[in-house]
């Protein structure tokens, strides 16, 4: 049996993100969706009277990585169909496709720069910032992207399951008992403020919370996955930060939400001090006690 890795507290916490967050970091939609619409907006902007440029562009680690992840989505489908037909001769099939997501991305972990895929958003480029830190050029990276791309695939069809689409694999899936599934990362990631562990992320899935983010993306001010808009200031952000560690009783707010939207604690904080007092902000907080009584 493989020995548990031992990493720093600052690594510790990109792990437990990667956990914390999969629904949202590994969401098969957007994931492909965004790639193949990147692919053919970069395709149909090149000048066919200039093969060179097709090939500088066909070289850049962007495409690269693009190409290569959606070619390893097939034989990832064909894995995950025979893992959902060996987890459903079992009496707890949720569960066991969940734990083996959990060991699936440990094993990605284990990659170093892997642990940045927490910092990737559909909304942007930064996949394309990622991709251009990957390891292109050598055998031992190849080797290891290859292995980087198999896990992404697995995770995601994982997750795509998850989001009650297993009719999609030919699957029909009892999802009554999905609440009931055991998720360790999801509910209790360990936030360490100080040098004393914290726990505050299961604040962030009580029915209250579901309540709260509801009026929050009711009122357009965060997405789908209950993260701050596209395009929303940094003061924007502090402030509804604030209302939601208000709302849901946090403790240490920036470090907690910090971590829940995968932004940095000290900025959030900064930008909070810098927009107290202003019209603007007292504005925001007024429409705040609208939405949320």
């Amino acid at each position: 049996m493989k020995a548990p890795t031992s990493y720093t507290t600052a690594r510790q916490q990109q792990v437990e993100l990667l956990h914390h967050e999969a629904d949202r970091l590994f969401d098969l939609n957007w994931l492909f969706c965004t790639l193949c619409r990147w692919q053919q907006q970069s395709v149909s902007a090149l000048d066919p009277a200039k093969p060179e440029d097709f090939s500088t562009y066909l070289n850049q680690p962007a495409c690269q990585f693009a190409t290569s992840l959606l070619k390893h989505k097939a034989d990832a489908i064909d894995e995950i169909r025979q893992l959902i037909d060996n987890a459903f001769e079992g009496e707890m099939p949720l569960q066991q496709l969940f734990d083996r997501r959990e060991q699936l991305i440990d094993e990605l972990c284990e990659m170093g720069f892997a642990l940045n895929w927490n910092n990737v958003r559909p909304e942007n480029d930064s996949w394309m910032r990622f991709a251009c830190r990957m390891p292109f050029g050598s055998a031992e990276g190849e080797k290891a992207i290859g292995s980087f791309f198999q896990l992404i695939c697995q995770i995601a069809l994982i997750t795509d399951v998850f989001d009650h689409r297993g009719a999609r694999y030919g699957f029909d899936i009892d999802y009554s008992h999905f609440d009931q599934v055991t998720r360790p990362y999801a509910v209790k990631a360990t936030l360490r403020l100080g040098s004393e562990p914290f726990d505050e992320m299961e604040k962030f899935h009580t029915e209250k919370a579901q309540k709260l983010w509801k009026k929050l993306q009711a009122a357009g001010l965060l997405d789908d996955h209950c993260q701050p808009v596209k395009g929303t200031t940094w003061a924007v952000r502090a402030v509804i930060a604030d209302r939601i560690a208000s709302e849901l009783g946090l403790i240490n707010k920036w470090k907690s939400i910090g971590c829940f939207w995968n932004l940095n604690d000290e900025a959030l904080r900064s930008a909070y001090n810098k927009a107290w007092g202003e019209l603007s902000t007292m504005k925001l907080q007024d429409k705040l006690k609208a939405i949320l009584g």
